[in-house]
């Protein structure tokens, strides 16, 4: 921990970390974690809040990383229900505006970078699936036109700022 603040401050941080491990692949509770985060980060004193910002940013990007890895094993495992694969693709959603928030906290974090160029693209990619047990027919599901236009401008996005820490970075 980089920062001592004041008991109120802590305990918005540790309600923030609970309630973002509290997350399931019904319910990602990100949300209520960064409201959490962004009361602790007003409790706090002007010299603690550089650190706290650090380490709110640093839990955003476990937490999401968290979910992000059961909820990508959830679809791949139930891909063929129907609401599974739109269900994935807004969780995906509230996982990249967190970590997005997280960036604001602490720009200099490679791993928020490169955890929402990561989920941007592989909501891209999409997923194949058979489309009955013994059939040969693959399916596909995959985001609408509009949401990967989204995503691809994400991905630029924050692909410009990974420059800034690796200019050998690939897209």
């Amino acid at each position: 921990r980089q920062f001592d603040s004041s008991p109120i401050t802590l305990a918005w941080v540790g309600k923030g970390e609970a309630i973002g491990w509290m997350s399931t692949v019904k319910d990602i509770k990100t949300t209520k974690m960064l409201a959490a985060f962004n009361n602790a980060i007003n409790f706090a004193s002007e010299e603690d809040k550089p650190g706290l910002r650090k380490h709110c940013a640093d839990a955003i990007n476990r937490v999401t990383s968290t979910c992000y890895s059961i909820s990508r094993n959830h679809v791949k495992q139930f891909v063929k229900v129907n609401h599974v694969w739109p269900d994935y693709v807004q969780h995906c959603g509230l996982l990249i505006s967190a970590l997005e928030v997280g960036h604001l906290y602490d720009p200099d974090n490679k791993t928020t970078i490169q955890n929402i160029i990561h989920i941007s693209a592989d909501n891209i990619q999409g997923m194949s699936f058979d489309a009955e047990m013994f059939s040969l027919l693959t399916k596909k599901v995959s985001v609408t036109e509009k949401y990967e236009a989204l995503l691809r401008s994400k991905i630029d996005e924050y692909t410009t700022k990974m420059y800034r820490f690796d200019p050998g970075f690939v897209k």
